[in-house]
């Protein structure tokens, strides 16, 4: 399974490849601070940190716009945005606080998938900002103030230069900056106990590192054979040798706090592993359900192409019908014209018959006048021969 995805800004112009597992990938959290309600437009920001080494700019790298800021952050750190200048869209901030670290938007990757599961928020934040009609992430882990109130390579850094104190002290050191930059501490969703621990193990280490700090800094004033300074390094040593008990009490309850939160953030870690099954069951679920979903919806289809086809068998049947109809139509039509052409010639017969029969009354008026005639004559012939 790939440990990176692309986020893209709302145009397409800038592309990024970011780490979404594994230890480049660093948090991912919800916060509600009034920083991020102005930089979103919204009630809230849904973000992911990662290391600036695993963020790759695919393209549109010079298509960034920067715009920095550090009366709005409430840890004073210049807060620097990258926005596309296209279109606007904010793809990650960077503080002066976290170097090395770049908080992006859950909403820019393009796997819509992760926003759901790997990218899933660890904590919320700022929860004592949070607008009233929003309601907190399910099983999410909440706080009132930032995520990290401590930076990991001041820590880490401090307890390196002390290499040279004697042995508690210096376990102490080496097994906190082990801690934080070996374990999964920023990768986990700290339980209120979990972060109580840490917050005690991390105020009494610095009363420890305060005192030895000053220790050393007085140490550093004596550059020659001054006995004045001398003196008062003296009384510097004196002073921290006779505080010694105290300390070895603070280092003693560092160690033992330490050693818990590791226990506490082993634990953790197994639960982190366990989500991350549950995850994948939960995608295994949403594939299922998916698919459950694609076989009804096939079932609807051949339902739907059933009903359609006895629809189309009627409809078929129907034009049959309007076709035999159209058919008997026409030959009632043809007879029609029969019909009439007959009856033209019948009264053309009838006319011609007609025509006949006058001729004949006027060749029977004819030849009856002929007998007329005939007896007229012989009328005459008998007259005259009489005379």
């Amino acid at each position: 399974m790939s440990q990176t995805a692309t986020a893209t800004c709302f145009c397409g112009t800038v592309q990024l490849e970011l780490p979404v597992a594994g230890p480049d990938m660093i948090s991912s959290f919800v916060c509600h601070c009034s920083d991020c309600r102005k930089i979103t437009a919204s009630m809230f920001a849904s973000n992911f940190i990662v290391n600036n080494s695993a963020l790759k700019h695919l393209k549109g790298e010079d298509k960034l716009s920067q715009y920095s800021r550090s009366d709005t952050i409430a840890s004073g750190n210049t807060m620097t945005n990258y926005f596309c200048s296209n279109c606007g869209t904010l793809m990650y901030r960077r503080s002066s606080g976290w170097p090395g670290k770049s908080v992006t938007r859950i909403g820019t990757v393009d796997d819509f998938e992760l926003h759901e599961t790997k990218l899933m928020p660890q904590v919320e934040q700022f929860c004592k900002d949070r607008v009233a009609w929003i309601k907190g992430v399910d099983g999410v882990a909440e706080t009132d103030q930032k995520q990290y109130p401590f930076k990991v390579t001041d820590w880490a850094s401090a307890f390196t230069s002390l290499g040279t104190i004697d042995g508690d002290a210096h376990q102490a050191g080496q097994l906190f900056s082990t801690s934080i930059s070996t374990s999964t501490l920023s990768h986990l969703r700290p339980s209120p106990l979990t972060t109580a621990i840490m917050d005690a193990v991390i105020a009494d280490i610095n009363t420890l590192f305060v005192r030895l700090t000053r220790f050393y800094e007085k140490l550093a004033t004596f550059t020659g054979p001054d006995q004045d300074a001398l003196f008062e390094c003296k009384a510097v040593f004196n002073k921290f040798i006779a505080e010694g008990p105290e300390l070895d009490a603070v280092r003693a309850t560092a160690i033992q706090q330490l050693q818990r939160a590791q226990n506490m953030m082993a634990k953790i870690e197994q639960a982190d592993a366990d989500h991350a099954e549950l995850d994948e069951l939960r995608t295994l679920k949403r594939k299922f359900e998916s698919r459950e979903s694609t076989q009804e919806t096939l079932v609807q289809v051949v339902r739907s192409a059933a009903k359609s086809a006895t629809k189309l068998d009627i409809v078929e049947k129907l034009k049959q019908e309007r076709d035999d109809a159209q058919a008997e139509v026409t030959q009632l039509r043809t007879e029609r014209q029969n019909d009439s052409a007959e009856l033209t010639q019948l009264r053309q017969a009838r006319a011609l018959y007609d025509d006949r029969a006058a001729e004949m009354g006027r060749f029977r008026a004819d030849a009856a006048q002929v007998q007329t005639d005939r007896a007229e004559l012989a009328r005459l012939r008998l007259h005259n021969t009489n005379a």
